[in-house]
């Protein structure tokens, strides 16, 4: 709306056209199993959170091997392996639009093991597709040192891999 006309041309103000999103996870949201079998979804577990048989279909073909943090004392990467079986997630993570403060579309999951990539990976490749001729989108997030330690390996194989730009070497 407030854009000249030929503002993907602009290659020099190209700065002026990119995103920025914050990326977090919150581990005070717990989802106990239900005791119930009766008991049902009304929106089939989405609500806010993306399409639940594609981001069940990410995980199942998603390299589930989570790397040691190289952060120092970063507990939520490292307790990744810690046992809570009586949970169906153990917290949500998100993508909000750093400018504007509010969450972007399809990018909310539920985590089954605390601050796992492969989650922040799919959350991540969603928000991208939703970036439609935008030039950057500069990521903030409290352990992107060890994310984006293997995201460009990782990303290769998910199915969301054809929304990202190719990633020099």
């Amino acid at each position: 709306v407030n854009l000249s006309e030929d503002w993907m041309e602009d290659l020099r103000g190209a700065w002026k056209y990119s995103r920025s999103f914050v990326m977090d996870v919150n581990f005070s949201t717990k989802h106990v199993k239900l005791k119930n079998d009766d008991d049902f979804d009304l929106t089939g577990g989405s609500g806010y959170f993306t399409a639940l048989p594609h981001y069940r279909a990410h995980l199942q073909i998603a390299d589930n091997k989570q790397l040691k943090s190289t952060c120092h004392e970063h507990k939520a990467v490292n307790q990744v392996h810690a046992t809570q079986k009586h949970l169906v997630s153990t917290g949500i993570g998100a993508i909000a639009c750093a400018r504007h403060r509010c969450f972007v579309l399809d990018t909310m999951v539920d985590f089954q093991k605390c601050e796992w990539q492969v989650n922040m990976d799919y959350v991540l490749c969603q928000a991208h597709s939703k970036l439609e001729g935008m030039p950057k989108a500069a990521i903030i997030y409290d352990i992107a040192c060890q994310f984006s330690v293997h995201f460009g390996t990782s990303v290769v194989t998910l199915l969301c891999h054809s929304t990202l730009p190719q990633i020099p070497d």
